[in-house]
């Protein structure tokens, strides 16, 4: 696996990475994905990276520095290459990218409700430190705030 930054010119490509990842997530909070409207600016930031296997895009992901921590904000691998290893190899390469931008953690939330995915992130030794709605302020779903 390896993170190559998309640029400003991938937009499209990023939301349709993003939006065919997140259709079951989004559903479950009673909404479609999308719309992406920091994206722009997470693009022209470099925190947009294409997550890469066996010369293949598997996915995306969005990372920002956040008071000496990495925030994994986003990971999505396209539905038709989850469930072959590709979320843990993300997290492994998200990792080694911390520790190159001396991140001393990094953190992300999920919704309460998607179970397997605490339970996924829980066994590449992320902590719950919290539960409480997310950051963004966009709805009031709970999320269990996690770090490693």
């Amino acid at each position: 696996m390896k993170l190559r930054a998309a640029t400003p010119q991938d937009h499209d490509a990023v939301v349709m990475i993003f939006s065919d990842a997140f259709r079951d997530y989004a559903r479950a909070s009673g909404r479609t994905p999308g719309p992406y409207p920091w994206l722009p600016d997470a693009l022209a930031a470099g925190d947009i990276h294409w997550l890469e296997a066996d010369g293949q895009t598997v996915g995306a992901c969005w990372l920002a520095l956040k008071g000496g921590g990495l925030g994994l904000e986003m990971l999505a691998i396209h539905p038709d290459h989850q469930r072959a290893g590709h979320g843990s190899a993300a997290l492994a390469i998200i990792e080694a990218h911390a520790r190159a931008l001396a991140a001393r953690f990094i953190t992300l939330y999920t919704q309460t409700r998607r179970t397997h995915l605490v339970a996924f992130y829980s066994r590449h030794d992320f902590r719950v430190w919290k539960v409480a709605p997310p950051p963004h302020g966009r709805d009031d779903l709970l999320r269990v705030h996690m770090t490693k």
